[in-house]
């Protein structure tokens, strides 16, 4: 059997899923339920620093 590249084809790099506007009642599930209890730890762990994202670390 002949690779993909002997047949000629290709591969396209595409969103796996469209991206459109939602309405608010097919998301709004995600946004009930107990709120993350570890939260402001977890933000307080940044630093807020902006650094370029080619900048030395």
């Amino acid at each position: 059997m002949p690779s993909h590249s002997e047949q000629g084809t290709s591969a396209r790099l595409v969103p796996a899923t469209a991206r459109s506007w939602r309405a608010w009642s097919d998301v709004e599930d995600v946004f009930t339920g107990p709120a993350d209890p570890t939260w402001d730890h977890d933000r307080d762990l940044v630093d807020g620093e902006i650094t370029g994202p080619r900048a030395p670390r």
